[in-house]
């Protein structure tokens, strides 16, 4: 059997999503050594198409996080009823009301994001990436395998270094108002925002499903894969 880092699955078992944060700063060293480790993520074509807005002012991240309040209002509202937000296939139920219901208290976990010492807005050029399945009859799917695999090796190299951070993309439902705050251009669509820091507490347990629940051998109806 081949050797493997143990290091490395530690990493990925470990690797859990931290929305809050000490005050330890976060240095521009430690962005840009998490970034260099980032860049070696895969896109169609080796195309890189990732672009990053790295911010520290209170006021900028406030304002990143302020422009999806309606999204997330949203997203909070159809929770409640149980849906799964914003999906494609089964419609929503969640009406205006439901969403105006929605308590400004059940937004603060949201919100504190703009506490993070550094939050990066995460774009995607458009013009470098290979959507092959935008002429099927469903959402698009395949273009997030050119900018998401990035966002993930950030918070993997954050959580390496003890850090931790968190992919969020209710900034993606406010993407023209997200590219004028930060001057995107319009071919730059916006992918994720990554609040960045020491985290408050940390998580060495994440809960996920077994391997068997979700794969199986040869085929759709095949025996179950077994970890």
């Amino acid at each position: 059997m081949a050797s493997f880092d143990r290091d490395f699955e530690r990493v990925l078992r470990t690797a859990f999503a931290g929305r809050e944060f000490t005050d330890e700063p976060v240095t521009d060293a430690d962005i840009g050594a998490i970034l260099e480790l980032a860049r070696f993520a895969s896109s169609g074509g080796n195309r890189q198409g990732w672009r990053v807005v790295a911010i520290r002012s209170p006021a900028t991240k406030t304002a990143v996080i302020e422009a999806a309040n309606g999204i997330v209002r949203s997203y909070v509202a159809q929770g409640r009823l149980g849906e799964t937000a914003f999906n494609t296939i089964t419609p929503t139920k969640v009406t205006e009301d439901d969403v105006d219901a929605v308590e400004e208290a059940s937004l603060s976990w949201y919100r504190a994001l703009a506490n993070a010492p550094v939050l990066l807005v995460v774009g995607v050029d458009l013009r470098l990436v290979s959507s092959i399945d935008a002429s099927l009859d469903r959402v698009g799917i395949v273009s997030g395998a050119s900018i998401y695999p990035f966002v993930h090796n950030i918070i993997l190299a954050a959580h390496a270094r003890g850090m931790a951070g968190a992919l969020t993309t209710f900034s993606a439902g406010a993407e023209a108002e997200v590219q004028q705050l930060l001057g995107f251009p319009a071919e730059v669509a916006i992918a994720a925002a990554v609040p960045l820091g020491y985290p408050t507490k940390r998580l060495t347990k994440l809960s996920r499903r077994p391997v068997e629940e979700f794969a199986r051998w040869e085929r759709w109806d095949g025996p179950p894969i077994v970890s």
